[in-house]
């Protein structure tokens, strides 16, 4: 790494470090500045860390690396070629790989998909003047400022529980290594965080603000822009969500589960009867396409049918795959290690919950909802992806 690398990398920290821990952002966030400094060289260790695993460490194998290297021909493309840098943007760049749930490969909407994340590391390649370690700045920013919405979303609900949610969430290890890295997935955190905070903010303050609707639109874009299929999941249940509190209607638990259910069943059949659109065709497209790539993690070598049968039958292989691998023993692989044991800790304690009085206490709304939409996004990954790395 050279002195010039050393040197912008330095020069953007300290800026960032001072935003980080501002008063008002200490305040608002009840952490000290200290504090914040510290959570954020941690996060921005760690996707330095998450970098050198994917690069050198594994032959430049994970994606991070291929975006970035990708993104570099759109930033020279940026520099001499402005206006093909907006018009390009409807091409294949993935040779045909679908990138969202279902649609026909090289679909227009998957070609605007990957592109469009591309011309946003683009952008901060002539920020950064086209180098890795800095860019890992600007995503852990985002993300840091997706976490800080999760984390005051919560701390609203549990005011006496702030350094058990600090730990439970910022150091969770998935969320911390994956969500620190230059790949979508701590941008896809911050876009779901940003609308659920904003949502809450303008019902508790009953009242719309500018800065909450900037939120909630560029959670919104994020959503829209990068996973096309994680939007069009939290959008019904935001819609639910909304309507509800306009109609007064208070529900949770099971209740709320059995509404979102007919509401979702619903929804697809007049789907199917009006759009003649199936779900488990789609599902069905996808895994096969997760299927003809090579991998050493491999479930399963088999795709779901498009038919109800198939799809009922398939939910209890779903539901493993996404919510309980990897088992214990399948942390014996380095890699695997941190996410057995995070699963193992997580499974401990929801079982401490039905086994402990003490722990009962009352979730509103929000949070259910919330939880249902997780479900639902952790059961539509095990349908459609075969491999435990990449789940």
């Amino acid at each position: 790494m050279t002195f010039s690398y050393l040197l912008i990398f330095s020069a953007y920290l300290l800026v960032l470090l001072f935003v980080v821990s501002r008063k008002s952002v200490s305040k608002w966030l009840q952490l000290s500045p200290g504090q914040l400094t510290a959570l954020f060289i941690i996060k921005i260790i760690v996707a330095a860390l998450y970098g050198y695993i994917g690069g050198p460490l594994y032959d430049f194998r994970f994606d991070t690396w291929r975006t970035f290297y990708d993104s570099l021909i759109e930033t020279d493309i940026l520099r001499n070629h402005p206006p093909e840098f907006v018009t390009n943007i409807f091409h294949d760049p993935y040779q045909n790989w679908d990138m969202s749930l279902g649609a026909p490969p090289s679909t227009f909407w998957n070609d605007f998909q990957a592109n469009a994340y591309l011309k946003i590391i683009a952008v901060f390649n002539l920020l950064s003047g086209g180098r890795y370690y800095v860019n890992i700045l600007f995503f852990s920013c985002i993300s840091f400022a997706g976490w800080a919405c999760f984390y005051r979303f919560f701390l609203d609900i549990f005011p006496q529980k702030k350094n058990i949610i600090v730990l439970s969430s910022f150091f969770l290890p998935s969320f911390l290594f994956w969500g620190s890295g230059m790949y979508k997935e701590g941008l896809i955190f911050s876009g779901i965080c940003f609308i659920i905070f904003s949502t809450l903010k303008m019902m508790q303050y009953r009242k719309v603000t500018g800065a909450l609707v900037i939120l909630l639109v560029a959670g919104l874009l994020i959503l829209l822009l990068i996973r096309t299929y994680v939007f069009a999941m939290i959008l019904p249940f935001w819609l639910i969500w909304v309507i509800f509190y306009f109609k007064g209607i208070k529900l949770s638990g099971w209740k709320l589960a059995g509404v979102v259910i007919l509401s979702g069943i619903t929804g697809l059949l007049l789907l199917n009867l009006i759009l003649d659109y199936n779900i488990l065709e789609t599902l069905h497209l996808k895994r096969g396409q997760f299927l003809k790539e090579e991998g050493n993690s491999l479930l399963n070598p088999e795709n779901i049918g498009s038919d109800l049968m198939s799809g009922l039958l398939w939910l209890p292989n779903a539901l493993e795959y996404s919510l309980l691998r990897p088992f214990p023993w399948e942390g014996l692989k380095l890699l695997y290690l941190p996410s057995a044991l995070e699963i193992l800790i997580i499974e401990i304690m929801i079982l401490m919950l039905f086994f402990r009085k003490k722990a009962r206490f009352s979730l509103g709304q929000p949070v259910w909802i919330m939880i249902l939409f997780s479900i639902l996004m952790l059961t539509l990954i095990g349908y459609t992806v075969p491999f435990l790395g990449a789940i």
